[in-house]
């Protein structure tokens, strides 16, 4: 029995799933895409397939850079859009706390997670945008942007994998004896 020569090849993808910021650290998820194809050598005809989906989760425990949250920032101008909250000079009292993706290419969609203070009370008011076409800008006017606003978050989510971080300032505090005493400060809210 004769056993014909076979080739393997791998092919690699990755597609960030989730973003969420908070005042303590950014969490990150994406998944990763691994397609095996086996060949066979002599007529290069493909034999099998095989393709596995990983989830891989990067909890930051140290806060965003500026560059990160104000990427994040660039998504309020969207939300107002999309959920039709009204007028722009609301900017100061929204907040975006996460981003989710998901389809690929030209059929990406996105959920924006925001909060927006309430006026009369001063309490966040947590909600998320309808799954939004990211590509889509003749049905959603909020949508126009949307996709430079994402490609910026994603180059900073990168980025902060890649250990670009907020600086850790401290405060100093002196006592009556003279000893100072140095205190990390949280900076760090969300967009």
């Amino acid at each position: 029995m004769k056993t014909e020569a076979t080739e393997t090849k791998t092919h690699r993808s990755k597609q960030t799933d989730k973003i969420k910021v908070s005042d303590e650290g950014v969490i990150i998820t994406w998944l990763e895409t691994v397609l095996t194809e086996k060949y066979n050598v002599a007529d290069k005809q493909l034999i099998s397939e095989d393709k596995n989906k990983i989830k891989h989760i990067h909890d930051g425990n140290f806060l965003p850079h500026k560059d990160f949250l104000d990427a994040m920032k660039m998504l309020r101008k969207p939300v107002i859009d999309i959920c039709e909250l009204g007028k722009y000079d609301q900017f100061d009292r929204i907040r975006i706390y996460g981003v989710s993706f998901s389809g690929e290419q030209d059929e990406a969609k996105v959920v924006i997670t925001y909060g927006k203070e309430v006026e009369w009370s001063g309490q966040v008011w947590i909600s998320n945008t309808p799954l939004t076409p990211l590509y889509d800008q003749d049905k959603f006017t909020g949508s126009k942007n949307l996709d430079k606003c994402c490609a910026a978050i994603l180059k900073e989510a990168q980025l902060y994998m890649d250990g670009k971080h907020a600086e850790n300032p401290q405060l100093s505090l002196s006592f009556e004896n003279g000893e100072k005493v140095e205190l990390p400060v949280k900076t760090g809210e969300p967009a």
